[in-house]
């Protein structure tokens, strides 16, 4: 009898997905399947079932966690050549994976689509001999983004809030080489983004490329990276960001540089250097009832972002203003937000740079514009570069 598989990680998000396992079975179990379901223990052995177990009779399977638990078990059948649909029920401190394929907060609802099995396919990105669906980030960005499970799973994304002020406080530029196609730049940079633009559409039509923006000295807010993506032109460096877009990166570090951190869809990343190729359609997955409503609505909230970004002229935020917003917020008001998120029970689709940025925007705007117009260079780690202007890019 063919079957479905379902694995759940006990301590994603607030660890109540297990006091779901009957009704998962139940709405299945309707649909005349027969289930198998593999209860995490540790970290890495969800990817080493999924490497040896038998799926020759798997008609799909079921990842219950957060985005980093969907990555694991997303690598660990890329890696066996697997080319089983998978379903991802949003059940971790970060589920964005899951929002951006139309899964809303109803745990029930989302059971019920997903057992209807609607087929969407995605490009997966390969990078290093690891896989990734949904972002590939260094420096700044992952810095934020690199919370302990521990510590998500007690304060949620108010965690993400108190990793912002830590690693804006740190921000340093390296020197990078970036290779897209037959194309090569080089310039210094304090971070950049490799994402699926295909899920931040909410578009499950293949692209066969991924979007790159790194950027000289900001962390960007979700009003500016939709600036970026959708009006900067490629391939230039504009107001010290570059956006590129390529079905294959190469992104390595100057002679002497120290390496910037990594993240690879929710987990620590690879070591540079960055080879990444995109492989056009490489995953099945389910999408839920909320998709087609998700894209159109993404759609106007991206035109509307990006034109306020244009008609007012704003440029990212510079490091040391967003240094100055983030610590002025104070403590009490991060717990109020914990508690409102905590109380309404819905999902957010932030990623964690945009929710630093978010906390960021508590801030009085009067706070904002004075921190914002000394105009000054973020705080660089080197030694002796603290008045070092940013290097231009060259093209090759």
């Amino acid at each position: 009898m063919k079957d479905i598989l379902l694995i759940y990680n006990p301590k994603a998000g607030d660890t109540t997905f297990r006091f779901s396992l009957d009704r998962f079975i139940e709405i299945f179990s309707e649909k005349q399947w027969e289930i198998r379901v593999f209860r995490s223990r540790r970290a890495g052995d969800m990817s080493e079932y999924l490497r040896l177990c038998d799926l020759s009779e798997t008609q799909a399977v079921f990842v219950a966690g957060g985005t980093g638990t969907v990555n694991e078990a997303v690598d660990a059948l890329m890696q066996r050549g697997a080319n089983v649909p998978v379903g991802i029920i949003p059940a971790g401190t970060d589920n964005e994976f899951a929002v951006k394929l139309g899964f809303g907060s109803d745990l029930d609802e989302n059971l019920k689509a997903l057992a209807e099995m609607k087929e969407g396919t995605l490009d997966v990105g390969r990078v290093n001999d690891h896989y990734f669906v949904y972002s590939l980030t260094a420096g700044t960005v992952s810095s934020v983004s690199m919370v302990s499970n521990e510590v998500k799973n007690t304060f949620g994304k108010l965690a993400f809030y108190a990793k912002g002020v830590a690693s804006l406080q740190k921000i340093r530029r390296v020197r990078l080489s970036i290779e897209a196609g037959e194309k090569r730049y080089t310039g210094s940079f304090a971070g950049l983004m490799i994402t699926n633009e295909q899920l931040f559409q909410h578009n499950l039509e293949p692209e066969g490329a991924f979007t790159l923006i790194a950027s000289q000295s900001a962390l960007f807010g979700r009003e500016e990276r939709y600036f970026a993506k959708n009006s900067m032109p490629e391939g230039e460096l504009t107001k010290g960001v570059l956006k590129l877009v390529s079905d294959h990166f190469l992104v390595t570090l100057a002679d002497g540089e120290k390496a910037l951190p990594t993240e690879m869809d929710g987990e620590r990343g690879p070591a540079f250097p960055l080879e990444v190729e995109v492989i056009r359609g490489g995953l099945r997955v389910f999408i839920g009832n909320e998709q087609k409503k998700a894209a159109s609505e993404k759609i106007a909230s991206e035109k509307a972002a990006s034109e306020k970004v244009a008609s007012e002229g704003k440029t990212p935020l510079s490091a040391k203003s967003l240094v100055d917003g983030l610590t002025k917020i104070k403590p009490k008001d991060l717990f109020s937000l914990k508690r409102k998120e905590k109380s309404s029970g819905k999902t957010s689709d932030l990623t964690p740079d945009e929710a630093a940025t978010e906390a960021h925007a508590k801030v009085p705007a009067e706070q904002v514009a004075e921190a914002a117009g000394q105009q000054a260079q973020p705080p660089l780690a080197d030694a002796g570069a603290a008045n070092q202007e940013p290097q231009q890019l060259s093209l090759y």
